[in-house]
């Protein structure tokens, strides 16, 4: 959405580089030891960008949806990061969806006058960044699963696996340790919580007794609980960054709901932080893809 945005004012957008040892490294350096990895691998990008462009783009996300909030670093992202010291300026505008949508467009043309866009552009540039943003979403339900062309399953039937957690994680190759890639890459299909529509992921939660007010956390249970009440995976893999409390929280929702469920699957959790060792973590892969395979055999 943003991207399209910006390029329909005719504004270059620089991407910070993708993820890697050194932007995890200085992310480390400036992040406070309580912070969790994507906080701190987000300061290693804005200083990747920092003294090369003319402003760095923090957006403060409030709330996506009508009566709950984001992730509490979301709310303060631009001020942590303006401590740090970045001699570029953070342009920051402040999402908050409980505004309404006029409330947005304002915000969206802040950011453009900001940037020295005519007036008679703005309108049209957010019509666009909307209608792309719309595009996305259409395409993630498209119903395909993640797979890499030409790999086969090792077994008989092709195995689903639904890998649950904030897309900031899961599709981070750095950060995950490329974990969809090695799962699709072994014939394993892959479907993620963007590929669950926002109507499936409130009818998952309804039964929840106390309603989540967090949207990121609610999409990742919604997803989980939305796969496993419907039988549409074997198994789910539930990503999640140490030190996150909503996430440790949600945690425990997402193995009642797996146990709870009338065909109950099997779930592995994965933690992680800036000390994940990637042995360990293909050995817990590893020996997880067993157990579904070898479950696979007896029920077959």
């Amino acid at each position: 959405m943003w991207r399209s945005f910006f390029d329909a004012l005719d504004v270059d957008v620089v991407v910070s580089p993708p993820t890697n040892k050194s932007i995890v490294k200085r992310g480390t350096e400036l992040g406070e030891n309580e912070l969790c990895l994507p906080v701190k691998i987000f300061f290693g990008h804005v200083a990747a960008l920092d003294g090369t462009v003319d402003f760095i783009f923090v957006p403060r996300v409030v709330s996506v949806e009508r009566r709950e909030l984001t992730c509490p670093k979301f709310l303060g992202l631009p001020d942590m990061t303006r401590v740090l010291g970045f001699t570029t300026p953070i342009l920051a505008p402040t999402i908050d969806m409980r505004r309404g949508r006029r409330d947005f467009v304002a915000q969206a043309w802040k950011v453009a006058r900001t940037l020295g866009a005519p007036h008679t552009r703005i309108p049209g540039a957010i019509q666009t960044g909307l209608r792309a943003h719309e595009r996305w979403e259409r395409d993630m339900l498209d119903g395909k699963p993640l797979r890499v062309p030409h790999a086969e399953p090792e077994g008989g039937r092709r195995l689903r696996i639904g890998v649950a957690g904030h897309p900031y994680n899961i599709y981070d190759p750095q950060i995950s340790m490329d974990l969809i890639k090695r799962l699709a890459g072994r014939g394993i299909d892959v479907v993620t919580p963007e590929m669950v529509s926002h109507g499936e992921i409130r009818s998952a939660v309804a039964d929840i007794p106390k309603a989540l007010f967090w949207t990121y956390e609610k999409e990742v249970l919604g997803a989980a609980k939305h796969w496993v009440d419907n039988g549409l995976v074997d198994g789910v893999i539930y990503m999640l960054s140490f030190a996150c409390g909503p996430d440790s929280f949600v945690q425990v929702l997402i193995e009642d709901a797996v146990r709870s469920a009338v065909k109950p699957v099997p779930l592995l959790s994965l933690v992680i932080d800036e000390h994940s060792g990637e042995a360990g973590f293909v050995t817990r892969l590893e020996a997880f893809l067993d157990m579904l395979q070898r479950r696979e055999a007896v029920l077959a």
